[in-house]
């Protein structure tokens, strides 16, 4: 089971760098619940577990969760992944680099990194983070 709070729209609309937009916010709102269950999933982490992560690590945590909505939305509306393409958490925040302007952020493989690093940060080594059907084929991208 997933906390209902683990993770807000707020939380997930300042991590995606959305600033006053709202056009998302209701896809998002719809979302998180099942892509905070999805993370969890892959990180091998339950809500028994959960208590003995630490707020930084937590926060870790919640910015995949963002990433990963990040990801779903790049292919629900390729104009978010052409507008957005930085994430933050407080004062800490990471861009995309784009060659040309046809590029679209890769939010898809970052999140890919992220639970790698985020896994290795929690010291989880069972973390799913190749198993990722139809998300990172080359049919499913956005371009």
């Amino acid at each position: 089971m997933v906390p209902d709070d683990f993770v807000d729209l707020e939380y997930i609309h300042d991590g995606l760098g959305l600033g006053e937009e709202t056009k998302f916010d209701e896809v998002i709102t719809n979302i998180i619940l099942p892509y905070t269950y999805v993370t969890f999933s892959q990180l091998g982490i339950t809500e028994d577990n959960l208590t003995q992560f630490t707020e930084q690590q937590l926060s870790l945590i919640r910015t995949a969760i963002a990433v990963n909505i990040g990801c779903f939305l790049v292919k629900k509306d390729p104009e978010f992944g052409q507008k957005y393409n930085i994430w933050k958490v407080g004062n800490v925040s990471k861009g995309f680099l784009r060659r040309n302007k046809t590029d679209i952020p890769h939010w898809c493989d970052y999140y890919t990194e992220l639970l790698l690093y985020v896994s290795a940060e929690l010291g989880i080594s069972h973390a799913e983070t190749a198993i990722r059907p139809g998300l990172n084929d080359e049919y499913s991208r956005p371009y």
